[in-house]
């Protein structure tokens, strides 16, 4: 009997064991089945997203500097510590001066009325954006994230030229630091420079005129951009204006008079940072350089009703990257072919050396690139546009459509 005992003792321990193992392996089940479940509902909710919702949303548009937003880490004024195209500028060694955006220099005296030059061709008005200045994605480039966003240093040394003697505003590249086999023909000879037809990126004008391109950075008015626009008038010259969103906020009379007297005004960007847009687009992103040029892009439209196509990069730090989203936008990058130190405020060239440096790297189609915070080049300017013109040079309207993206 006792045996027998023992033999049902093990046989219901034994029966205990197995039920334990059946609702052990019936949790397992249960548990895969939830998972499964889970799982189907999660990708037929993103089959559904992907097939039926996506196609119907309405695309991003640009945050409103003006209303108060911001991104990380920035403030909502422009820092007036630091001016915004004082670019890799620093005060003389010794020197405990600052500039100042409030005092306003002595006026230079405008020239009296040249002889009347030949009349250049007029820009076209601006077209009328059917979007409201809200700037969408053409997909030119579709794959942005594919480009690189290496920095690429622009050169802005008055002294850079091509080894025929003409200036080419970027000796970097004509060594080989980014060449990419594109041919620019300059008066008749062949020389290397950036794709402008890949990147949509211009720094000289093709032609086999002798024509010269004026533009100017407006980072923030020192008081000397009526004087420069006097200037303009009296000689006739149209003249291509890059804006930031400071110049934006404080002057709103200056830009209407530029689009009164027929100049052409670009896009030189919101926040203008110290250190090039590559390098904010490795931190902040490129949905944030893309608001930021779509931001002033409408603000400038929606209170002048104007449509800017072309735009400068503050610092002339670009990337790959940054100019294919700036195609796939409809903006044109401008570079420029001459260049010079005008934009310390504290340290500026005499007005002769000034003058010296741009009558000395005229070549047909070359962009200037000049800071209008500069009094040297505002002394210089009449002087120059004179002696260019005794040199047989004449001054073109920018061909803002010949160049553009689309």
């Amino acid at each position: 009997m006792a045996y027998e005992y023992e033999d049902e003792a093990e046989r219901q321990l034994k029966r205990e064991e197995a039920r334990k193992k059946r609702i052990r392996e019936q949790k397992v089940k249960n548990v895969i089945g939830i998972a499964v479940c889970v799982l189907t509902a999660v990708l037929l909710g993103l089959l559904v997203y992907t097939v039926m919702i996506k196609p119907n949303l309405p695309e991003r548009t640009p945050t409103d500097v003006a209303d108060g937003s911001k991104q990380p880490g920035k403030t909502d004024a422009p820092d007036t510590s630091r001016t915004a195209d004082q670019t890799k500028a620093t005060v003389p060694e010794g020197s405990t001066a600052q500039p100042s955006q409030d005092t306003r220099p002595t006026e230079p005296t405008v020239p009296t009325q040249p002889t009347q030059p030949t009349q250049p061709t007029q820009p076209t008005a601006p077209v009328i954006d059917p979007n409201g200045g809200v700037l969408t994605n053409s997909g030119y480039f579709p794959n942005l994230f594919a480009l690189s966003n290496r920095s690429i240093p622009y050169g802005n040394d008055w002294e850079d030229k091509n080894e025929y003697g003409i200036a080419n505003g970027c000796i970097w590249y004509e060594n080989g630091g980014y060449r990419v086999g594109h041919q620019n023909e300059i008066d008749g000879i062949t020389g290397q420079g950036r794709a402008t037809s890949d990147l949509k990126a211009v720094y000289r004008i093709k032609t086999t005129q002798k024509l010269l391109y004026l533009t100017f950075d407006e980072g923030y008015e020192k008081g000397y951009t009526p004087i420069i626009l006097d200037v303009l008038k009296a000689k006739n010259v149209k003249a291509v204006f890059f804006l930031t969103k400071q110049f934006y906020d404080s002057n709103p009379e200056l830009i209407q008079r530029m689009i009164d007297e027929g100049h052409i005004l670009g896009n030189h960007t919101c926040l203008h940072p110290d250190g090039g847009y590559p390098n904010y687009v490795n931190t902040y992103g490129l949905q944030a350089f893309i608001e930021d040029f779509t931001t002033l892009h409408k603000l400038i439209y929606d209170r002048f009703g104007y449509t800017m196509k072309l735009f400068r990069f503050p610092e002339g730090e670009a990337s790959d990257m940054t100019m294919a989203a700036l195609a796939n936008y409809g903006y044109t990058s401008v570079f420029w072919s001459y260049a010079h130190r005008d934009y310390v405020v504290t340290d500026q060239p005499p007005v002769q050396e000034t003058l010296n440096r741009c009558l000395s790297h005229m070549g047909s189609g070359c962009v200037y690139l000049l800071h209008a915070v500069s009094e040297s080049n505002t002394n210089a300017l009449a002087s120059f546009i004179d002696q260019a013109r005794a040199a047989g040079y004449e001054f073109g309207v920018f061909p803002v459509e010949e160049v553009a993206v689309y």
